[in-house]
């Protein structure tokens, strides 16, 4: 973890023998010129929280295999010039809380497996031009707060099991393109 952490010129990755790791913890946190990484051999990969924290200029991701990961929180936080996501193995994933915050420019989320999901709280807050969210098993969730917060073009949310919901706050707050919401469980 930290291994490149607020390396802010930094614009460039050489390839890396990542085969062992576990921990991708902040690695690329606050990497503000980095524009590219290289493919990352993440099959032992637990944690990757932070990941990519502030990365500025990332346009794309590499696939990742995160099959063995649990920790997603903030993974791609601040990531305001990504596009697009690859497809990720998040099967295994509890928490997911501000995985996607602020990512401005992502229009769209690939189908995640979240079945084991408890934390949801700010996962897309601030994701302006994302247009629709996939269909996600939030079964186990208890924190949704601001899940939803300030996606000004959402147009309109999958159904959601929110039987184990605890903490509601503002959901759905500036979410101004939203013209309905189905009736939570």
């Amino acid at each position: 973890s930290y291994m490149f952490s607020q390396c802010y010129s930094l614009q460039s990755i050489p390839q890396l023998d990542t085969s062992r790791g576990k921990n991708f913890s902040y690695m690329f946190s606050q990497c503000y010129s980095l524009q590219s990484i290289p493919q990352l051999d993440t099959s032992l990969g637990e944690n990757f929280s932070d990941m990519f924290y502030l990365c500025c200029s990332l346009q794309s991701i590499p696939q990742l295999d995160t099959s063995m990961g649990k920790n997603f929180q903030t993974v791609f936080d601040h990531c305001f010039s990504l596009q697009s996501i690859p497809q990720l193995n998040t099967s295994k994933g509890t928490d997911f809380r501000s995985m996607f915050y602020g990512c401005c420019s992502l229009q769209s989320i690939p189908q995640l497996n979240t079945s084991e999901g408890t934390n949801f709280s700010d996962m897309f807050y601030g994701c302006y031009s994302l247009q629709s969210i996939p269909q996600l098993n939030t079964s186990k969730g208890t924190n949704f707060s601001s899940m939803f917060s300030q996606c000004y073009s959402l147009q309109s949310i999958p159904q959601l099991d929110t039987s184990l919901g605890e903490n509601f706050s503002y959901m759905f707050s500036y979410c101004f393109s939203l013209q309905s919401i189905p009736q939570l469980d």
